[in-house]
């Protein structure tokens, strides 16, 4: 979900990717099955204000999906696989 503040003169303004507003989505009487069901499989996007933010779901880019940080550790290991060789280098993640 990304989130919007709605601007003085009515324009969305973006904020940030939102982790799920699990407040917002009780205050509608929805389930993360009702926000997320149809508009990820048919490709709409869903919308709703609450408290002044309006919340939107909608797909990412892996551009949008990954900051800097990540960008930064992978321009790290191709410079590594250009020393050491593609098959030297590996990247092991845990997400708890």
């Amino acid at each position: 979900m990304h989130r919007y503040r709605r601007a003085d003169d009515g324009r969305l303004v973006y904020e940030t990717k939102s982790k799920f507003a699990g407040n917002m989505i009780a205050h509608l009487g929805l389930t993360i099955d009702e926000v997320l069901g149809n508009a990820w499989t048919q490709g709409e996007e869903r919308e709703w204000e609450h408290n002044g933010f309006v919340y939107r779901v909608e797909r990412l880019t892996v551009a949008q999906a990954i900051d800097e940080r990540w960008r930064l550790l992978f321009r790290l290991m191709g410079n590594l696989a250009e020393d050491m060789g593609d098959d030297n280098v590996r990247l092991i993640a845990w997400f708890d």
